[in-house]
């Protein structure tokens, strides 16, 4: 959940589409951090990274279906309660 939590809070710091590799670079260290603890979770925290990559380019967005706003919510908001609701149930289990 820490970790969501960063990913989230790097999001809305960084909400322009505008050219952005440190955004990109922190985003993937975070998601290579979610990776070992759980796969599902990995998985949508590197599609995250996939999409930034798009979101934080010089003109690549445009061309994503719904364009840039399509892409932030998906990253911000979809992708990052997949995450959420991952841990939440890891934390009932108590793990």
């Amino acid at each position: 959940m820490e970790i969501a939590s960063e990913i989230e809070a790097l999001l809305q710091k960084n909400d322009s589409p505008n050219p952005n590799p440190v955004a990109i670079k922190k985003l993937s260290s975070l998601a290579n951090q979610i990776q070992p603890w759980d796969s599902y979770a990995g998985e949508k925290a590197h599609k995250i990274v996939s999409l930034a990559n798009i979101y934080y380019s010089d003109r690549k967005h445009f061309k994503y279906p719904g364009g840039a706003e399509n892409l932030y919510v998906e990253m911000s908001f979809d992708l990052l309660n997949r995450i959420k609701r991952q841990a939440e149930i890891y934390k009932s289990k108590g793990d």
